[in-house]
């Protein structure tokens, strides 16, 4: 029995629960021209929506030219997500326990956690259904049981799933479908 075509999911390497969709003039198109919507939004919302674009191409569209700051943003787009992670506890991971991981860039993740976390953390991070990671990170913000924090160190399949993050959103923008883009450049 085939499944129908809305449960046909692609096949990555890699898990990932965004599909970007919007290069920079997609984005302007929908969110200044057509609408009013990044005007409606506060600084903190537009802070908010600013994390998940490249920041060289977005924040000026985001922020608007006359409210356009360097020090708005921040320096990496973080990737929304919802994996597991487990943290070594008692110097171990034997003991280990597990988080949720939220969303996440080169340089930082977000985090649930049962437990307070303070201080440096190890996790041994699921990126795939055949691939972990090992990272070390500062716990720098805490709220209500989400913690942010920034890492300190990573091994090299870390840095070679976020590479292929930021790859599958430059390749995504850049395959706008081309009546979308005739649509975008009237």
């Amino acid at each position: 029995m085939m499944n129908p075509p809305q449960y046909n999911f692609p096949n990555r390497r890699y898990y990932s629960v965004q599909n970007t969709v919007m290069n920079e003039d997609f984005f302007n198109y929908f969110f200044v021209e057509k609408t009013d919507a990044l005007k409606l939004l506060s600084e903190k919302e537009k802070n908010i929506v600013q994390q998940y674009f490249p920041v060289s191409e977005y924040a000026k569209i985001i922020f608007g030219q006359e409210g356009f700051l360097i020090e708005n943003f921040r320096s990496s787009n973080r990737f929304v997500t919802r994996f597991r992670a487990r943290l070594k506890f008692e110097e171990t991971f034997e003991n280990d326990i597990e988080v949720s991981v939220l969303d996440f860039s080169i340089a930082g993740l977000k985090l649930e956690a049962s437990i307070e976390l303070l201080g440096e953390v190890e996790l041994r991070i699921g990126i795939g259904e055949y691939d972990s990671s090992y990272v070390k990170a500062q716990v720098r913000r805490k709220f209500e049981g989400v913690y942010g924090l920034e890492i300190v160190k990573a091994d090299q399949a870390w840095i070679e799933f976020v590479a292929d993050m930021q790859k599958q959103f430059k390749k995504a923008t850049d395959e706008m479908p081309a009546s979308l883009r005739d649509e975008v450049a009237e």
